[in-house]
Order: C-alpha cells, then structure tokens, then sequence
C-alpha cells in the first residue's frame, strides 16, 4: 500500500507538495498578478481625470480586446516551456533547443501582427 498523505494540517506544510511548497511557487504569482491589477485601476483612474468618463468606457473593451489577442500568442508560446520541462523529464536535451526556437518564433510573429494592427488603434 502506498503512503498516504498524512492528515493532520499541522503536518502537512513540511511534506513535498504541501502548503509551504505550494506557497513558494504561488506567491511571487499572486503578487505578481496584484501588481498588474494595481497598475490597471491607477491608469483607469488617471484617464478618467485626464478625458473623463467616456474614455474610460472606451478603454475597458479596448484593454479586453488587446488582452485576448496577446493572450492567443502568449498561450501559444507558452507551450514551449511544457515541452522544455518533458524533454529536459525525459533526458532528450537536443530537442529542448528546437522548441524554445518554436517558442520564440511565434512571439516574434505575435509582435509583428500586434504592431501591424497598431495604426487602427486610433
């Protein structure tokens, strides 16, 4: 029979893969995150002095839209480090180097069709 995790809370954080683990990968993204959704509510808040409320109703469906056309490429490209972590997992480091290329291609292409769309932002 395989160990089971133990059950009592105060035992858990010190085990692999418990809370004290979880919390060191999870922390610096939480933060990370905060300081992103700060900087959002203080450039809303700016705007609005700025050009008032109009600008802010514009801006919001403006931010989403950009947000999800990254988000198509940093999805994408964010693949590589999956098949980066399987390939260093599987002891086959002469494939990592092609797929961080794969992943910095597809960034580089994503750039290229962000800046490209640029002159319709007006």
């Amino acid at each position: 029979m395989a160990d089971a995790p133990p059950q009592n809370l105060s035992v858990r954080p010190a085990v692999p893969g418990g809370y004290r683990e979880l919390l060191r990968v999870a922390l610096p993204l939480v933060l990370s995150m905060s300081a992103t959704t700060l900087q959002h509510f203080v450039d809303r808040m700016f705007l609005t002095w700025w050009k008032g409320p109009p600008a802010l109703a514009a801006a919001f469906p403006a931010g989403l839209l950009n947000f999800a056309m990254l988000s198509i490429f940093i999805g994408t490209a964010s693949y590589a480090s999956t098949f980066v972590a399987q390939y260093h997992g599987a002891g086959r480091p002469e494939r990592i180097g092609p797929a961080i290329w794969q992943g910095l291609w597809i960034a580089l292409i994503g750039g290229v069709a962000l800046l490209a769309i640029r002159p319709f932002s007006e």
